[in-house]
């Protein structure tokens, strides 16, 4: 299968194109219809999507999704608010209505009986009914801010509240659920505060715009988005040295593979009891090209991990594939193509 001349990749030795089927978990992908301007959740099926029984979205909110497992639930961003899909019952439900200032929302985080939901929302100053209104007026948008915010919905109470108020936008946020922390870079600095009362607990100083993921021993890895930096830090701000180079990691579930990107289009499997080797490259990759590359996502038991990439269709015009990688048969397979978002179930 020449997928690398549609693709726009390569992948390394060692590596094939297949068709095989995943056995781990089922992939939901947001899919851009072709007949109108909108985007529908589908159920990937091998190659085939299946749309969920819901109104299509009109508005894209890319990585605004979470998958609640043990609920069988979709949870995302959309028009209306968030919502949270039964895929049981086959049914939307409101669980955050947009107030009079409308909102977005992004980057969820669910504890581990998913009976809170973490998340980023996005509030405009001034109000978007006042944009709008200087729009209709004058034809030309005015001036605003957005405030960025960390709240969590109780499932239990159906009402969420206010943790931290950012006052600007955060570059990186995390949400440690496990260890009940919350750490973000803002201002020069690492914060590490508590994620229920929002209190201030440790800062760390850091100059260079940073991004952060949490390693399996539960310590938190910096990586520096445009500088090419990485050390860890533990839940009392003290650094440690890291061996790590690269970008984007994402950690199997056991804590014992991860793939991230390199600063160079190729994509890397490393694991605790083998170097890490090269398993996707990108065909002309320019050097500021690596700020285009989205994270990648491991399945629920850890057998697959799966990437978007922005490549162009035979005509030259830019299309999202979902490409999934079986480590152990060491095959990668194209899954779909024409969206803009996808999660594990």
């Amino acid at each position: 299968m020449a997928y690398a001349n549609t693709l726009g990749v390569n992948l390394c030795h060692g590596w094939t194109w297949s068709n095989k089927i995943c056995d781990d978990g089922e992939l939901l992908v947001l899919n851009i219809r072709r007949k109108s301007a909108s985007l529908r959740w589908c159920l990937s099926k091998s190659r085939k999507l299946i749309p969920l029984a819901s109104t299509p979205i009109m508005h894209l909110r890319m990585g605004a999704a979470i998958a609640a497992r043990k609920k069988r639930q979709l949870i995302y961003w959309r028009e209306q608010g968030i919502v949270g899909y039964d895929l049981t019952a086959k049914k939307e439900e409101l669980l955050v209505a947009l107030d009079k200032n409308w909102f977005r929302a992004g980057q969820f985080w669910l504890d581990e009986s998913e009976d809170v939901l973490y998340f980023i929302r996005e509030k405009y100053i001034p109000s978007w009914d006042a944009i709008l209104g200087v729009l209709k007026k004058s034809g030309k948008s005015p001036g605003f801010k957005v405030n960025y915010s960390l709240l969590a919905y109780s499932f239990e109470e159906a009402k969420s509240r206010t943790i931290i108020d950012f006052h600007g936008s955060i570059p990186s946020v995390l949400a440690d659920t496990r260890a009940g922390l919350v750490y973000y870079w803002s201002k020069r600095k690492i914060i590490i505060a508590d994620l229920h009362s929002g209190r201030v607990k440790k800062t760390v100083p850091e100059l260079e715009i940073v991004k952060l993921a949490r390693l399996p021993s539960g310590n938190i890895l910096v990586w520096g988005f445009h500088a090419d930096i990485a050390y860890q830090i533990d839940s009392a701000g003290r650094r440690k040295a890291t061996t790590f180079r690269g970008m984007f990691p994402a950690y199997s579930p056991d804590g014992k593979g991860c793939v991230y990107w390199k600063r160079d289009g190729r994509l890397v499997l490393a694991g605790a009891a083998k170097k890490p080797e090269c398993v996707l490259s990108l065909n002309a990759f320019k050097e500021d090209s690596w700020t285009g590359l989205q994270p990648l996502a491991w399945s629920p038991r850890g057998k697959y991990f799966a990437i978007m990439l922005n490549t162009p269709d035979i005509t030259g015009r830019p299309k999202i594939s979902l490409l999934v990688f079986d480590p152990r048969s060491k095959t990668a397979s194209l899954r779909a193509q024409n969206i803009t978002d996808f999660v594990w179930l």
